[in-house]
């Protein structure tokens, strides 16, 4: 948004390699750092943190289920805390990102289980808050998107119902 491209990569080893391009130079060629990239998607904010998520398996008593975890990558290139948004649940689709052009970022993902639909929204690195999405009970729905908005202070999602061509927004003000 700035003019700038930050390049990020996995050398495959628990070595990453960044770069930053800005006004056609190299201002950081390659820096190295610990960390892996490999199956996980991202999102660079507005204040260039990046924030990595992907699913796994999350150990649970009695076994393992999928779930996700988030990890932030703050501009100094150190690792915040590794979370696990998705706690013990197993999750079934999603999760699906969005990102308000700011510094706020959401995962919206259903728990196999219940069939709830889960929100967890950060605000730079920090977990702010995590929301069921009142979608209609007993309904088995895919998440299908997302959107954040700062202005409005906005948050909608996106699921269809499974098997059909129906598909259900709810929308929601952002309280902070």
């Amino acid at each position: 948004m700035h003019g700038g491209v930050r390049f990020y990569t996995d050398s495959f080893n628990g070595t990453l390699h960044y770069a930053y391009w800005f006004d056609g130079v190299f201002q950081v060629e390659d820096q190295t750092f610990p960390g892996e990239l490999s199956g996980h998607s991202s999102q660079l904010d507005l204040v260039n943190n990046l924030h990595t998520y992907w699913t796994s398996l999350v150990p649970v008593p009695g076994g393992t289920v999928h779930g996700i975890y988030h990890q932030c990558l703050y501009p100094d290139l150190t690792w915040g805390t590794l979370s696990n948004p998705s706690s013990q649940a197993d999750v079934g689709s999603g999760p699906v990102k969005a990102w308000d052009g700011g510094n706020r970022f959401g995962l919206l993902w259903e728990e196999s289980q219940s069939q709830q639909i889960r929100l967890a929204i950060w605000q730079g690195c920090e977990q702010m808050e995590q929301h069921i999405v009142p979608f209609d009970s007993g309904v088995n729905r895919d998440v299908s998107a997302l959107a954040i908005s700062s202005v409005p202070n906005k948050v909608c999602a996106l699921s269809r119902k499974l098997y059909t061509y129906t598909y259900t927004a709810l929308c929601a003000t952002i309280n902070r």
